[in-house]
């Protein structure tokens, strides 16, 4: 991949006007070294460890997370292993979340304006916080020193029972996605569909659509679905999520499989043939299962095809 066809695929990844999008996941895990072992097995180009910091402004000093991440970054959105490395609240927020379950605990959506999402997220009944400066240390493409910087807007943990979901603004997403971390072996291109199993579908989903701004549906099944322009929410009760899964649940609520579009699904079959991988062929998409330490399970499907819960 050249530098201009990277540069062109980071700067489409800030959504513009009232475009929404689902910018990215994070698998909260215990143990990053395995979590890492099982995203390479599964195919999965990484970009590098990398701790995070926090600053109250701009020109303020830099104060640890408490938290460092790996990302796999896709030619849409990206997925990113969130792991603990010191006692802070976000360090302690993570490990709550883990001692539910190790998998999916985060969906980010894409975030132009925080002032303004922050104002509409007020009146739809949510109280924001204020918004957080995350940032970390990368080498950019060219071998020298560079930072990731992003503006992240949360709500309260009890806001959203199923996880922290949240917006994030990218102030460097042409450091964030490289061209040496978009290809993949499997051939993931794409953040196409995330499944979130609830006890009270109904709920969330009028919730879910509240904190997005976004409509809501219900399909003939009984799930709903909000439909964004890149990337959906499916949200059903644990009995059709079961149903839908190769394995079991692991609580209620959770942010229960996610779903990725590859370029070549034929490559994407050989690959996990080829590893030894198990997976399900639901006839539209290959289903695997991150295992003990990633979580979640994720479906591969063509551009265009459809995850068993879509």
């Amino acid at each position: 991949m050249t530098p201009a066809e990277a540069a062109t695929i980071a700067a489409q990844q800030v959504p513009t006007g009232d475009r929404f999008v689902i910018d990215h996941l994070a698998h909260w895990v215990p143990e990053e070294r395995k979590a890492s072992a099982r995203l390479a097995e599964l195919g999965f180009t990484m970009a590098p460890f990398s701790h995070q910091v926090t600053r109250a402004a701009p020109d303020a000093p830099p104060v640890s997370a408490g938290t460092a991440n790996r990302t796999i970054m896709l030619r849409e959105g990206y997925i990113e292993i969130l792991t603990v490395t010191g006692d802070t609240p976000n360090a302690r927020t993570l490990q709550a979340g883990m001692a539910r379950y190790v998998g999916v605990h985060l969906i980010a959506f894409g975030l132009a304006d925080p002032d303004a999402t922050a104002a509409r997220l007020q009146g739809a009944g949510f109280a924001p916080l204020p918004v957080v400066r995350l940032e970390r240390e990368i080498e950019t493409e060219a071998g020298t020193p560079g930072h990731v910087r992003f503006r992240v807007l949360r709500v309260g943990a009890d806001a959203m029972p199923e996880g922290r979901v949240q917006f994030c603004h990218h102030l460097t997403p042409e450091n964030m996605w490289q061209g040496r971390w978009l290809d993949h072996a499997n051939g993931a291109i794409g953040l196409r569909s995330i499944l979130i199993a609830s006890d009270d579908p109904e709920e969330a989903a009028e919730r879910y659509a509240r904190f997005t701004g976004q409509p809501v549906r219900q399909r003939d099944d009984g799930a709903w679905v909000l439909a964004f322009d890149r990337g959906a929410l499916v949200i059903a009760d644990q009995e059709r999520c079961q149903r839908l899964l190769s394995a079991p649940i692991p609580a209620i609520p959770c942010m229960a499989a996610y779903a990725l579009a590859v370029a070549d699904p034929a490559a994407t079959r050989q690959h996990l043939t080829a590893g030894r991988i198990a997976f399900t062929d639901t006839g539209g998409a290959m289903l695997v299962d991150g295992g003990p330490a990633l979580g979640a399970q994720i479906a591969f499907l063509a551009d265009g095809a459809k995850a068993p819960w879509d």
